[in-house]
């Protein structure tokens, strides 16, 4: 967003995804269309994965201009050229959650691992599975505890979401979907293991669980799914049986 703002005098709702306020030049509210979506590619779903981030993927809505594009890609050779005193980009990356950053740099060099290439997360697939937890909209009722008749009414509310979750992306409602609160690819982590996602101004985390996800036809990605789609939330994986 900084580089994008050096490169031009006003940053489009498709990469900030935020419009002017009505009645107000100065302030900007959350646009309703699709946006740029920064997502971190972690090496799950693959024997022996251990879940380590080996990058991150920088993706534009299937409906954007030429215009566009093209400042997205004037911002990121804008970055590419800030190179610090070693010749490696580098910049400070923020844990949503967690009180501490780290320095990332940017190796052109190396050979990019399965996790980085883009049929990985785009082969159509009926089956689909969370790598990272998808945020729900509302909180169902109880998921992991209480009495089983309030637990097997909260799956069933999870389920709802996950299908309207879906439908707000453009898929189909899914013909089957298990809630689940443990990883369901290897290298992926639990959802307790995942910083508590909050949304915006208003107070209190949003409920997140993951989820398998199974569609009458192949449906090809990336698919990121819930809130916290644009932030990495609800990144899914084809599974390999109906590749």
């Amino acid at each position: 967003m900084a580089h994008a703002g050096e490169v031009a005098e006003a940053i489009p709702e498709s990469i900030s995804g935020h419009v002017p306020r009505e009645g107000s030049e100065a302030s900007t509210t959350r646009s309703q269309r699709p946006h740029m979506a920064v997502v971190p590619l972690p090496f799950a779903g693959f024997r022996h994965a251990d879940g380590l981030i080996k990058g991150v993927a920088v993706l534009l809505p299937e409906v954007c201009s030429e215009p566009d594009r093209n400042l997205l890609f004037r911002a990121i050779n804008h970055w590419l050229d800030d190179e610090d005193d070693d010749g490696h980009l580098s910049g400070e990356l923020w844990a949503r959650g967690q009180a501490r950053t780290w320095t990332v740099r940017h190796e052109p060099g190396i050979d990019r691992p399965r996790s980085l290439h883009f049929e990985r997360w785009a082969d159509p697939s009926r089956r689909w599975a969370t790598v990272t937890p998808t945020v729900l909209d509302r909180y169902p009722d109880a998921l992991w505890r209480g009495s089983s008749a309030r637990r097997a009414r909260g799956h069933a509310q999870a389920v709802t979401l996950i299908g309207q979750a879906c439908e707000a992306i453009g898929l189909t409602v899914p013909r089957r979907v298990e809630v689940r609160a443990d990883a369901p690819v290897e290298g992926a982590q639990p959802v307790r293991r995942h910083p508590t996602f909050h949304n915006g101004a208003r107070p209190g985390a949003r409920p997140s669980v993951h989820a398998v996800i199974e569609f009458d036809e192949p449906v090809a990605g990336p698919v990121m799914i819930g809130r916290g789609r644009y932030l990495g939330q609800g990144l899914c994986t084809p599974l390999g049986e109906s590749r």
